[in-house]
């Protein structure tokens, strides 16, 4: 039998509310030795609803999972305006009290007489009845448990005060079990619902496909938890497109709030004595501004772009990002692929970082892809991890530079993967169409 004080660390230990109930329950009807027992749970704190019942002698095991459902109507606390003590669990739950009674045909407080129907019906014979309350750290009832028939040698007892003591201690215990899981579950239901709004206000911040001299498309999958990819692009001047995907380190709140705080700065290019025509010039002031050592060791990767509509050039810089595909030609017919990175440090690494930028004058036709590394780190069918010259090569296939193929590439990605599961990592993939 287990020993009583084994029971709390056994009821901590079920993270589940179904379960923890039938935890409660059968591990009570065990070291009461009780042929019955039912748990009510308090509905709008009106009613007592069966939530679990199960019965030795007679094989019954409903509620809880995997068992019938239990379809008997609630106990309602009061009656025609009254409270209803006519009830063993009703009373239990009014007056906070255990009740115990020695044979359940001989008590004339109480209503039994659905009880003797059911037993009629049954053959079972009711006999000692024990209800205890159970209540939780505001002294609030929040369920019932009821235990039937005590056994000793196959012969039916009446629950001893030692055995009620041991009810009420158990009670006691349960109540702190139950209400710790209720508010675990309350505190896992609102950081599910401020997640989900942190993650709407995140994807609000991604733009709007456009179409003209430039025109994009764009696929972004956000992984199960709060990411920190962000990418985005907007006209600088009637001149001059900036284009820009970021990727911070890890995943959570953190990632994800630095990640906003860097799109934001981009988008509002607020960043004083920078020149944003200059992707060195804001990779550098970026930098200092989101140092590790002043942002709990988190850093993020970079790719930035400004195109030159009027020479049809592009000038880029990358700070430990992967590199952005050009996909470019004078004709159809000669079209190329070429990988645009430059060997920078990711950004926050090391104050006072020069970086570098190129400067690349643009073919007729030009197409731009710009990708985090979570579109391309995926395992394949042989379980190996597919790497970046890989991936170089898959893109190989995507060659139309006058078509937007994001929606195209993403499905095939996920043909790639050697699973029906969403992506580990954000998959965040822009595709830029430069028109001369």
């Amino acid at each position: 039998m287990l020993e009583l004080t084994n029971v709390g660390r056994l009821l901590s230990q079920q993270p589940n509310l179904g379960r923890l109930l039938e935890t409660i329950l059968t591990t009570s009807q065990k070291l009461l030795n009780a042929d019955g027992a039912t748990l009510y749970r308090l509905r709008n704190d009106q009613f007592l609803t069966f939530s679990l019942l199960r019965n030795t002698s007679l094989a019954v095991f409903m509620g809880g999972e995997g068992q019938e459902p239990i379809a008997l109507p609630d106990i309602a606390l009061t009656l025609d305006g009254q409270a209803n003590h006519k009830s063993v669990v009703s009373h239990a739950a009014l007056t906070k009290k255990t009740v115990n009674i020695e044979d359940a045909y001989h008590a004339s407080d109480f209503d039994f007489s659905q009880t003797k129907l059911f037993d009629k019906k049954t053959g079972f014979r009711t006999q000692s009845v024990l209800a205890i309350p159970i209540l939780n750290h505001q002294e609030q009832v929040i369920a019932v448990m009821q235990f039937i028939n005590t056994m000793a040698d196959g012969v039916i007892q009446s629950f001893s005060p030692a055995q009620q003591n041991i009810a009420e201690a158990l009670a006691s215990q349960a109540g702190i079990a139950i209400q710790n899981r209720l508010l675990i579950d309350q505190l896992s239901q609102d950081l599910a619902k401020e997640m989900n709004e942190a993650t709407q206000y995140i994807n609000s911040l991604l733009p709007s496909p456009i179409d003209g001299a430039v025109a994009t498309s764009w696929q972004y999958i956000p992984s199960s938890g709060l990411g920190g990819d962000a990418f985005g692009y907007h006209w600088i001047d009637d001149e001059h497109f900036a284009i820009y995907l970021l990727d911070v380190c890890g995943h959570g709140v953190g990632s994800a709030l630095m990640s906003v705080s860097a799109m934001n700065v981009l988008r509002a290019q607020s960043l004083k004595s920078v020149d944003f025509l200059r992707p060195a010039s804001v990779l550098h002031a970026l930098n200092n501004i989101f140092l590790m050592e002043r942002h709990h060791n988190k850093f993020f990767t970079l790719w930035y772009g400004v195109y030159n509509k009027n020479k049809h050039q592009l000038r880029y810089s990358s700070a430990g990002h992967p590199p952005a595909y050009l996909l470019s030609g004078e004709s159809l017919a000669k079209i190329s692929l070429t990988s645009l990175h430059t060997p920078n440090i990711a950004i926050g690494y090391m104050q006072d970082f020069e970086f570098e930028e190129v400067t690349l004058p643009l073919n007729q036709f030009a197409k731009l892809y710009v990708f985090s590394d979570g579109v391309f780190e995926i395992e394949k069918s042989n379980g190996d991890m597919l790497s970046l010259a890989e991936f170089y090569q898959h893109m190989q296939q995507f060659n139309d530079p006058t078509a937007m193929q994001s929606a195209q590439i993403l499905r095939s990605m996920e043909t790639l993967k050697n699973n029906d599961e969403p992506f580990e990592d954000d998959y965040s993939f822009l595709e830029v169409m430069l028109r001369k």
